[in-house]
C-alpha cells in the first residue's frame, strides 16, 4: 500500500477531486492547510541571501492505495494542479505497512 500526500494549490483542489473521480478514486482526505516556506528572492539572489518566510493557503489530499494504482493516481494530480508557475505544490508517495479497518477489524488493503 502506498500514502499519496499531495501539496496543492487551494484553487485547483475541485478539478484535481473531479479528475481523480473519473478514475475511481472515492476515498480521500482533503484539508485546508497554511504552508509556511523560506524562499529567496531569486531576482535579487545576486545580491542578497536573505530569506523571506511567507504563509501561503494551500491544500493536502490524502490517499492511501494499492501500489499497482499509485503511479496513476500521482500522475492525474501533477497533471491537474500544474499551472507551471512557483507553487503548485509536491507530492509525496510513502509506503504505509498496515491498514485496520475500525468497524469491522479487516487488515491490509483488502477493503482499499
Amino acid at each position: 500500500m502506498k500514502l499519496i500526500k499531495a501539496y496543492i494549490r487551494v484553487s485547483m483542489t475541485d478539478s484535481v477531486i473531479h479528475a481523480l473521480e473519473k478514475i475511481h478514486i472515492s476515498h480521500m482526505s482533503v484539508t485546508d492547510i497554511r504552508e509556511i516556506g523560506k524562499h529567496v528572492d531569486r531576482e535579487h539572489a545576486k545580491y542578497s541571501m536573505e530569506y523571506t518566510t511567507s504563509y501561503s493557503p494551500m491544500a493536502k489530499i490524502e490517499i492511501v492505495c494499492r501500489n499497482e494504482h499509485a503511479e496513476k493516481i500521482t500522475s492525474v494530480i501533477a497533471e491537474c494542479a500544474r499551472t507551471g508557475n512557483r507553487g503548485d505544490g509536491i507530492i509525496f508517495v510513502s509506503a504505509v505497512k498496515d491498514a485496520i479497518h475500525i468497524r469491522t477489524g479487516e487488515r491490509g488493503d483488502s477493503f482499499l
